[in-house]
């Protein structure tokens, strides 16, 4: 049996290290609160296409990773979505937003049809008031969260 091989033990250790090894957290550019948990990226097309779920109501990323929308995987996204300019660098599962992470006060931008979409204006606050991303939850989109680039920055995580 090929699952059984130890060579897949070995790569299974040491791409568990490379990913721990990648972990950084989104903060937000104003006041550096950290705005989420520590989480790796999804970097290549085949990354993206092993471990993303693409389905209406369902986070496109597992719990700790997020989806990085740069280089082959951003022109796959936009190949896919004829017209459709990404506003953001990474599409991260709402799992990994820590719990301080506000609503916009602004009623219009958390309008939905069963949960709020992401479709406006950003719709996410940090506790210091900046807007810092769009939280998309709603019956006829995929489960994300994506950050105002301007507004937050990536940190390398000081763990493990």
């Amino acid at each position: 049996m090929a699952e059984n091989h130890p060579a897949n033990a070995l790569f299974r250790s040491w791409f568990d290290l490379r990913v721990n090894e990648m972990r950084q957290i989104l903060a937000c550019a104003t006041c550096k609160t950290e705005l989420t948990f520590p989480i790796s990226p999804i970097e290549t097309a085949a990354e993206m296409r092993a471990i993303c779920t693409f389905a209406l109501e369902k986070p496109v990323t597992p719990r700790g990773r997020y989806l990085l929308i740069e280089g082959e995987v951003r022109k796959i996204r936009m190949a896919f979505a004829k017209g459709w300019q990404p506003r953001s660098n990474a599409w991260i599962n709402l799992d990994d937003l820590r719990d301080w992470i506000g609503y916009s006060p602004h009623q219009k931008r958390l309008s939905g049809c069963c949960d709020i979409s992401g479709s406006g204006e950003p719709n996410r606050i940090c506790h210091c008031g900046k807007h810092i991303g769009w939280h998309h939850a709603d019956c006829h989109e995929w489960h994300l969260f994506e950050p105002v680039m301007d507004a937050t920055f990536w940190k390398k995580t000081k763990d493990e």
